[in-house]
């Protein structure tokens, strides 16, 4: 219930401040809320979502799903994007068994949240109808790289090769940075999708360089500029290996990917 403004109680009784900055409509379910956040426990910083290489997103799950309180929904359900939230839980009255003794003492911890930016079904319906001709694009890609017949086909020294289809005017890719990309991968062998980001009407966003790709991405990513599109043909050395991915990726198998790499 709101009492004021700027301050009031969330539906599971977290005392919260709002600050009404932003736009749009209020978050809803099966939105993707990306944001960033600051927990603390009085003056000490326990988390701090900006240190982290790997910034929080969220999909907004239905009611029906949600088993218990949570401080980050009641705060989500209630800002725009741009909007800023210090959302408060009361930890002095729950079960102490599972809590490290330094916080046996604490009586509740705050969460600082701001809203950078809201994806709503309408974007996401945008980037699902954009896979039918990417999907056109990289098959004819792969003819044409198995004929031999690609114009302007370059090749680093680690045998990845790649063609660019559109040149960004962003900057380039740094290590350390956090890069938002759409993408479509498939086998060069029969040119058979094995996964995509299209159908989930977001970009897919990793930390460079820090493990969490295959090799041949995260070379790829830094020979891009934001705004870049290209296909990139990749080794199995570089991928996934003699291993592959059961029932999806044969050992050694080389792969294609478009990637396009996001503003």
């Amino acid at each position: 219930m709101q009492k004021d403004e700027n301050g009031g109680v969330s539906k599971n009784g977290y005392s919260y401040t709002l600050f009404k900055t932003g736009e749009g409509e209020i978050i809803k379910t099966n939105d993707l809320v990306f944001f960033d956040m600051v927990i603390m426990h009085k003056d000490s910083v326990l988390q701090d979502s900006k240190s982290s290489p790997q910034q929080p997103e969220f999909l907004m799950p239905p009611d029906s799903l949600m088993t218990s309180p949570n401080p980050v929904v009641d705060a989500l359900k209630l800002m725009r994007k741009g909007d800023s939230i210090v959302i408060r839980e009361r930890i002095d009255t729950m079960p102490k068994e599972n809590f490290p003794p330094n916080m046996k003492e604490w009586k509740e911890i705050t969460y600082t949240i701001k809203v950078k930016n809201v994806v709503g079904e309408s974007e996401k319906k945008v980037v699902r109808d954009m896979e039918p001709a990417v999907e056109k694009l990289i098959q004819k890609d792969i003819a044409d790289y198995k004929a031999g017949t690609i114009k302007d086909l370059k090749t680093t020294a680690t045998g990845l090769k790649y063609v660019m289809h559109t040149e960004g005017s962003g900057p380039t890719t740094q290590k350390g940075e956090t890069a938002k990309v759409y993408y479509y991968g498939a086998t060069v062998a029969d040119a058979k999708k094995f996964d995509a980001s299209y159908a989930k009407g977001t970009a897919f966003s990793f930390p460079v360089g820090a493990g969490r790709v295959i090799q041949g991405w995260e070379e790829a990513l830094l020979l891009m500029k934001k705004g870049d599109k290209a296909t990139f043909f990749i080794p199995g050395n570089l991928a996934y290996g003699k291993q592959g991915i059961q029932d999806m990726i044969p050992p050694d198998a080389e792969l294609a990917f478009y990637i396009e790499s996001i503003k």
